[in-house]
């Protein structure tokens, strides 16, 4: 090993115990390290069992650093205090003479760790900044039904501010499993985000799949956290498989803080016990839990399809790398690997009764077809989804210095001040919640600082004018990088400029190649409501903004604001001007 070789410094918060993917992970990126003999440093949780630590050779240093379901004012305090409770790692870290060419992965993407790394490794040399690659979940940022961002959006807003012209910024990648999210996290983070492979183990497998001859079907039901108060179903569902098909076999595991068991054992019908159920242990380490897998033909996930919208599941991807047969929610991350044909498995609409005994139905009676396709499929989706893929992406990311900038900017809420005022330069007042923000005087700039990119891109901005009795009309003109690009004339007599209306720019080519863009409007007469006797307010009203994005595409808004059928025609003649002029 030679003193300019990477290494690779694994980072987990999460590993205490064998229970749940933790493991698996940070065991197969060690491996996948020393399959290319690189060195692998592991530091885990303070509280971790003693015994993985000494099976993995872990530093056991890392502390409990509080998450979910933390109120403002404590995670406040931990993003304060980031640095000072991130020491015995960082100091570690220096100690090993950790290097530019080093690569520390940190399996997770706590807002709190973010910054302390942050501020850390800006204050490095140069040639001490490792790359740093969080690893990010998003049922922690996005809900995928609500079509919103969560409640603690602002911490990792603020956690990814911080980074914005920090020395070694470029060193900090943000990734995800989901080629689906990386577009929210973008717009949450205003960074890039790259896709990387799941990271799962396989290597204590033995060989690859092959179609079982055998009659008799066995089961595994997967029942965790998520799968909510569900043991009265799963009774169900027993019964009515096991009253038409009586070779089936269940095994049954109720993960670590998962309830019902004690439930499911007082309904379930004795006679099938040892002969058609078998329940297993909450907790195995990594062989047990992938050999269960092993022995069995079809996977249950009873999982709720609302709640695993934007979830990864990694015992999917065991059971489908191992030639399973997934029954899982329909409208999920998992479904969509059935429906693109990358998997055999079947889908529920709901986790009822009916919907998941319907489905195991479904994959006892088509069997042969969807064994013969699981094994088909499993080889390339075993080496797709693995530790070693996913450390050989990291390893590309790192080999060069990235513009972490994006090449568009996200459709923005001016509403909050949070997300708007690092674009929103001089002319501007303050945001004003449930409202926007009004130009305050005769110039207003917007300020976008995204990366060079050769797409066409538009400027969409909803804006309202400040019109009244006395200030009936007036006209804004607009300029990109001091290019004219735009001229709008508000008139209290039209309808339409009374209100909130969306106006879309195409922006010059020769303005796009350059990277940063700065919009300014200039707005005519500006007036204070002062001055027209109708408030004490003094500033110079002109145009309010409420939304605003500069893209490749209009956006479309109307799952944000519903627009009547006339005003939809309008956008789209609108977007067809634009395009074709």
């Amino acid at each position: 090993m030679t003193v300019s070789s990477p290494r690779v410094f694994i980072v987990d918060f999460d590993l205490v115990g064998y229970s749940g993917h933790y493991f698996n992970q940070v065991l197969g990126l060690r491996e996948a390290a020393r399959a290319r003999e690189i060195e692998a440093r592991i530091y885990i949780s303070q509280r971790a069992d003693p015994k993985i630590t000494e099976e993995l050779g872990a530093r056991a240093i890392l502390p409990a650093i509080r998450w979910h379901d933390v109120s403002k004012d404590l995670l406040l305090e931990d993003l304060a205090c980031a640095q000072f409770t991130l020491s015995p790692l960082l100091k570690d870290l220096e100690a090993a003479h950790v290097s530019e060419r080093d690569v520390l992965v940190i399996t997770s993407s706590r807002p709190q760790v973010i910054f302390g790394v942050g501020q850390w490794l800006c204050a490095q040399p140069a040639s001490a900044r490792p790359a740093v690659v969080f690893r990010f979940f998003v049922p922690e940022f996005y809900d995928f039904e609500a079509k919103t961002f969560k409640a603690g959006e602002w911490a990792f807003r603020f956690a990814s501010r911080s980074l914005i012209g920090l020395p070694g910024a470029d060193r900090v990648f943000f990734t995800l499993n989901d080629k689906r999210a990386l577009g929210h996290l973008e717009r949450l983070s205003l960074r890039r985000a790259f896709y990387l492979p799941v990271p799962k183990y396989y290597d204590a497998l033995t060989g690859l799949p092959e179609t079982r001859a055998s009659k008799s079907l066995t089961i595994y039901v997967h029942i965790n956290l998520r799968s909510g108060q569900i043991s009265g179903r799963i009774n169900d569902v027993l019964n009515r498989v096991l009253s038409r098909y009586s070779d089936v076999k269940f095994l049954i595991r109720f993960c670590k803080d998962s309830s019902g068991e004690d439930d499911l054992r007082k309904k379930i019908d004795q006679r099938f016990i040892g002969r058609n159920v078998e329940f297993l242990p909450a907790e195995e380490n990594h062989v047990e839990y992938l050999a269960t897998i092993e022995r069995s033909d079809v996977v249950l996930l009873p999982y709720d399809p609302v709640g695993y919208r934007g979830i990864v599941s990694g015992i999917f991807c065991e059971a489908v790398a191992m030639g399973k047969i997934p029954v899982i929610p329909a409208r999920t991350w998992m479904a969509d690997h059935v429906t693109e044909g990358r998997a055999a498995g079947v889908l529920f609409g709901e986790n009822s009764t009916n919907d998941m005994a319907d489905a195991i139905e479904r994959a006892i009676q088509d069997r042969e077809r969807l064994q013969a396709e699981a094994c088909r499929n499993a080889p390339s989706f075993r080496d797709e989804n693995c530790c070693a893929k996913n450390l050989d992406g990291m390893l590309e990311l790192a080999r060069q210095s990235r513009d972490m900038r994006l090449s568009y900017v996200p459709l923005t809420d001016a509403t909050k001040a949070f997300g708007s005022q690092l674009y929103l330069g001089e002319g501007w007042s303050e945001a004003e919640e449930n409202f926007g923000v009004w130009s305050n005087g005769d110039r207003a700039r917007i300020d976008f600082p995204i990366r060079p990119d050769a797409r066409v891109l538009f400027l969409s901005v909803q804006v309202r004018p400040f019109l009244t009795a006395a200030r009936s009309r007036f006209d804004v003109s607009l300029t990109a990088n001091a290019v004219p690009v735009a001229k709008w004339s508000f008139d209290a007599k039209r309808h339409g400029d009374c209100d909130w209306s969306w106006r879309h720019i195409r922006i010059p080519d020769s303005v796009t190649a350059n990277g940063d863009i700065q919009i300014v409007l200039n707005i005519s007469s500006p007036v204070s409501p002062k001055e027209l006797g109708l408030s004490g307010d003094n500033r110079k009203l002109g145009i309010a903004l409420r939304r605003f994005s500069l893209g490749p595409e209009i956006p479309d808004v109307s799952d944000i604001e519903p627009v009547s059928k006339h005003s939809r025609f309008r956008q789209w003649l609108g977007r067809l001007k634009l395009r074709w002029g």
